[in-house]
């Protein structure tokens, strides 16, 4: 049975199959945070980037930039750069030497294989509440060439992370 955590919002829970295959550090450090039991006040939502119209077509991959992106800054430890392949829809993926992360809300294969890839969302009511989340309202930030849109700060969206609990399937035995 596959393990999953839980982002807990007001907009709902979004439920992340973990991916030990690809990444077992930092899929670790991942249920070490969700399992501990302290609050993480500094997990939050503060960027969610729309796909554009035109997405992919004639190497066009933004702005906007697909993604729903935060911080896991509640991490022991900063997580190690591992288990990169192509950036697919759905995949939660840690930006290299940061514990920010975001969930692919498009492929990404235009960013090769740069980011370490933890997790998968689990089932459609999870991209209900990812689809959910404001877009808007928005500030922009230019890096060089780079635009992207960051949540103003009366939008962005906190989260609780938690470990879901498995249950195992077993038969009670008459005595």
């Amino acid at each position: 049975m596959q393990d999953v955590v839980v982002l807990n919002s007001t907009y709902g829970q979004i439920r992340l199959k973990l991916r030990p295959e690809l990444s077992p550090k930092v899929v670790a450090l991942v249920k070490q945070l969700a399992s501990s039991g302290r609050n993480c006040h500094a997990c939050k939502f503060y960027r969610h980037e729309p796909i554009p119209q035109g997405w992919g077509q004639g190497s066009f991959y933004g702005p906007p930039y697909a993604l729903l992106q935060g911080s896991l800054a509640g991490m022991a430890e900063q997580p190690p750069f591992e288990g990169s392949p192509a950036v697919r829809t759905g995949d939660a993926c840690i930006i290299p030497n940061t514990r920010e992360f975001f969930i692919a809300t498009a492929d990404h294969t235009e960013w090769g294989h740069a980011h370490t890839v933890w997790g998968q969302v689990a089932d459609a009511a999870s991209w209900l509440v990812i689809h959910s989340m404001p877009t808007e309202p928005y500030t922009n930030r230019t890096d060089g060439a780079i635009t992207t849109r960051w949540l103003t700060p009366d939008v962005t969206v906190p989260f609780s992370i938690s470990l879901e609990q498995q249950l195992q399937e077993s038969k009670l035995q008459p005595s």
